[in-house]
């Protein structure tokens, strides 16, 4: 088993055969073990790799990760992880020796382990992870989107939606020309639309207008009588593993002012979203739920491309995962590619077990004291939050709000502002750290609550004053975490962190907290997506 000692001052150590480990996982499905080693050093130690490593199906497999990007995906980085592990074992093992002492085993397998507290012949804690998938899960290639979804993508989404709705509402009041005859929507009864099929907006027919009003507001709601769209009757709807889904897609416009009651913000609700010099800004007011059904959307729409230009690949789009993120957010740049788990991996990783990223100045719920406890309380009065933590700082990169999303563009005009520059991924990826923080797929619940528990229980078995201070640090921003919630990576422009490490902004990219999927809006929180690309055998 996978075993991670936590001792006093509670360090990462990992220590064992890597090719073995790989081995073990890919071809004889038993689970490695790991054995303690030295503290202060989260790398696999490798000193007791054996000749494992020259066996062929390994090395086969491995290679056969080796790849180019299948397809031009410009507005992404490609990224394999595979691909780094067999680089690594060419360059670090020949005949028979390794030329340095560790590799790197990722900090975020604690997201994807069984943990099991057991301890040592002297008596110290330490905690004993089990990887829950294989190996091979974390090994295969993915595209990275170089920016957050911008409000100009998903403003496509939104008038897809509506367009949708306006054909469908056309097609069932027996107007020709909206549906493809003799087609189905997936497994559904429903005749498939025609996207390119015209949509009379300004008809002064009554009978075409009565059925468009279907998804215009009200009369009483109407500015000046003026037909708008009524933005709570975009309903996405999509059918997933047989569950059928319905999205309402238009961003929350009033979080700007909900998260921010006394700052003066009703110029960003009324202009944010729709307004088009906003248009490369990152879209801020979404819930996971509707980051989901846009990046489902986005899938169909790039099959759809995929299959006019008569190309056989499976594709996916979605949220990253904590192991995504980690990847991107430490590697380096190597003969102009990413380099996947570079030697200062030790440097960029997140070992973090606070969840402290603020979304926003004011919560409902705050924390009370309570029986001698800190717990959340059950009044909904508003409360100020992280006034005496000193890296709350509105401003520090140069922008009082969020900031253009792609930040590549303008780096030669940006160069004096370091600060802002930190927040440029040597390969090309704008703001992991910064401008808006983004919502993961990852669960509180699943992926978090786990070790998060396990880790308490170890604190609480040793004795001492930093093991209390630790304790009491991490469950009073662990009682913030929503318990249904979803992971958020990154700071942003109000919660702005920098601590950079060889370029990077360390600091911002591993903020983390957990929040609700379906409520959980916030104009501090945005997202990005990763991409999943294999070829379609040929039968």
């Amino acid at each position: 088993m996978l075993r991670i000692s936590l001792v006093f001052l509670f360090a990462l150590q990992l220590h064992s055969g890597w090719a073995q480990y790989i081995h073990d996982h890919l071809y004889a499905n038993r689970v490695p073990h790991y054995w303690d080693g030295e503290l202060q050093n989260p790398w696999v130690n490798i000193k007791e790799m054996t000749d494992s490593v020259k066996k062929k199906e390994t090395r086969k497999y491995l290679a056969g990760l080796r790849s180019e990007p299948p397809l031009p995906l410009k507005e992404c980085v490609y990224f394999n992880p595979g691909d780094a592990l067999f680089s690594f074992l060419e360059k670090n093992y020949t005949k028979g020796k390794w030329k340095i002492n560790n590799a790197v085993f990722p900090s975020s397998f604690r997201f994807y382990s069984n943990p099991i507290i057991k301890k040592d012949s002297f008596g110290l804690p330490w905690l004993n992870l089990e990887l829950n998938r294989p190996l091979q899960d974390f090994l295969a290639p993915f595209y990275f989107k170089k920016t957050e979804v911008t409000n100009a993508e998903y403003k496509e989404f939104v008038a897809w939606v509506r367009d949708s709705i306006a054909r469908r509402l056309l097609a069932n009041n027996n107007f020709a020309g909206y549906i493809i005859k003799g087609t189905t929507v997936g497994f559904t009864e429903e005749p498939m639309l025609d996207q390119q099929a015209t949509i009379p907006w300004a008809s002064k027919i009554d009978s075409i207008s009565k059925v468009l009003d279907q998804i215009r507001s009200e009369q009483p709601e109407r500015f000046y009588k003026v037909k708008q769209i009524e933005t709570r009757k975009l309903i996405y709807v999509y059918y997933e593993d047989g569950i059928k889904h319905l999205v309402a897609v238009y961003p929350d416009t009033l979080s700007w002012t909900i998260d921010f009651p006394y700052a003066y913000n009703e110029p960003m609700t009324n202009h944010y979203f729709w307004h088009p010099a906003y248009n490369n800004y990152p879209v801020v007011g979404v819930s996971q739920t509707q980051a989901i059904a846009f990046l489902h959307w986005k899938t169909e729409m790039k099959k759809q491309e995929l299959h006019r230009k008569g190309l056989r690949y499976k594709i996916e789009y979605l949220l990253p995962s904590e192991y995504e993120w980690e990847v991107v957010a430490t590697a380096e740049t190597t003969n102009k590619k990413p380099d996947a788990f570079p030697y200062n991996y030790l440097a960029y990783r997140d070992n973090e077990y606070l969840t402290d990223l603020s979304l926003s100045l004011y919560k409902k719920f705050p924390l009370v004291m309570k029986d001698e406890k800190m717990v959340p309380s059950k009044n909904t009065t508003w409360e100020r939050r992280d006034l005496n933590i000193p890296h709350i700082y509105y401003k520090t990169d140069g922008y009082f709000l969020t900031s253009l999303a792609d930040i590549s563009k303008e780096a030669q005009k940006m160069r004096k502002n370091e600060l802002l520059i930190s927040n440029l991924d040597c390969n090309d990826i704008s703001h992991m750290g910064g401008n808006v923080s983004e919502l993961m797929r990852d669960t509180y619940r699943d992926n978090w609550l786990p070790v998060f528990k396990a880790r308490q229980t170890i604190l609480r078995s040793v004795k001492g004053a930093d093991a209390e201070l630790i304790l009491s640090t991490e469950a009073y921003y662990d009682a913030r975490n929503d318990s249904a919630g979803v992971l958020v990576r990154g700071s942003n422009w109000y919660d702005e962190r920098y601590a950079n490490m060889g370029g990077k902004n360390t600091g911002g990219m591993n903020a983390k907290l957990f929040v609700n999927p379906n409520f959980g809006s916030h104009c501090t929180l945005g997202f990005r997506y990763v991409v999943k690309v294999s070829e379609v055998l040929q039968k």
